[in-house]
């Protein structure tokens, strides 16, 4: 889901619910308003590359970040009915938490790799499983 369209329904959104929310570091953005049924969020500031990017000033996405999610997710997963993944554009980052996450709990993440509207950061993807296999399973 796209930054615009998740602000523009966050504080209205009737569900219990959790949000992973990707912001471009370095942008200014307006302040998302959450919901009384939100029952946890976080904010990762990465740029939307691979661990094979360089360049002065990018942040990359990292063990710790998938961390971050696995940690929220675990917390919440049995007291929440959607877990809200969005990024600037609803494309790349996360496209590719949702299906992570999805392939965790359900085994199948075909939602987004089957929908050519998505182009899921591989990074991020497997950065997330690699995480989980490690350290949570």
């Amino acid at each position: 889901m796209s930054f615009e369209k998740w602000r523009q329904v966050s504080r209205h959104y009737p569900y219990d619910h959790i949000v992973i929310g990707y912001r471009t570091p370095k942008i200014n953005y307006h302040p998302i308003l959450f919901s009384p049924y939100c029952h946890g969020h976080i904010e990762l500031f990465v740029h939307d590359y691979g661990v094979r990017d360089k360049g002065p000033g990018l942040i990359i996405f990292s063990h710790n970040h998938a961390k971050k999610i696995l940690d929220l997710v675990k917390r919440e997963k049995n007291n929440v009915y959607h877990i809200i993944s969005q990024c600037d554009a609803g494309i790349s980052r996360s496209s590719a938490t949702a299906a992570a996450i999805s392939k965790i709990l359900y085994n199948d993440d075909s939602f987004v790799f089957d929908n050519p509207r998505y182009v899921p950061n591989s990074h991020i993807y497997s950065t997330i499983l690699k995480t989980y296999y490690e350290e949570y399973e």
